[in-house]
């Protein structure tokens, strides 16, 4: 038992070491690479791709929002000034610099990933399984190209970085198109919800004067 004890706590101490060092590490690997790497002018343009959604979460807030403590604006508006304008400096203009950028950035990034996280579990509590599922996979293919980008970072790879760094900035817009198919599924639910509502409204009123009406008759007849 002591050796599984001394196992877990290493693997752990390890782990933390490791974390700390990547979250507070001032530089990338293309540290000093100016010469070698050219980054096109789309790829800082994608860096902004989160604030764009942050933007279209607030133009479109959906209704759960009024049912949970997920603190919906304030994830939009950490995306929109925070996220989107750190990630134009860290991975665009101080890439190949020491720049404390860079710690801002990773440690930004982490605690939006746990913010998505929630929002997707909300989606799941009150929109459907099926559209969280797609959440979930474009997440998971998100985390799928940040870790392509940093092995590509790691061997001094600047095309492979450019390419799966690039669609890693791609989640917040494939994010957006998936928000705007919740929306549309959301307004044909609710849509349904009314008419369902509006049909036993209808029936509930012909009953009623049903009702009414053979209690009149039964009143005639008495009398």
């Amino acid at each position: 038992m002591s050796m599984i004890d001394d196992t877990c706590n290493t693997v752990y101490s390890d782990f933390s070491s490791c974390s700390m060092n990547w979250l507070n590490k001032r530089t990338t690997e293309f540290y000093r690479m100016d010469d070698q790497i050219i980054l096109p002018w789309w790829f800082g343009a994608l860096c902004w791709s989160y604030t764009l959604a942050g933007i279209v979460m607030l133009l479109s807030i959906p209704h759960w929002t009024k049912k949970t403590i997920f603190p919906y604006r304030t994830f939009a508006m950490m995306l929109i000034f925070i996220q989107g304008p750190l990630s134009f400096q860290a991975d665009f203009m101080t890439l190949t610099n020491d720049s404390i950028y860079q710690v801002l950035d990773r440690g930004y990034a982490c605690i939006n990933c746990f913010f998505e996280l929630g929002r997707m579990l909300c989606i799941y509590n009150n929109v459907g399984f099926e559209i969280c599922c797609c959440y979930f996979a474009n997440f998971s293919l998100a985390i799928f190209c940040f870790m392509n980008s940093q092995n590509a970072q790691m061997n001094s790879s600047p095309d492979l970085f450019i390419f799966w760094h690039a669609l890693w900035h791609l989640y917040p817009i494939t994010t957006t198109v998936l928000r705007m198919i919740e929306l549309y599924s959301t307004k044909n639910l609710q849509a349904d919800d009314l008419e369902i509502l509006s049909s036993s409204d209808v029936k509930v009123q012909s009953l009623n004067f049903r009702w009414t009406i053979k209690s009149q008759k039964q009143k005639n007849r008495d009398l």
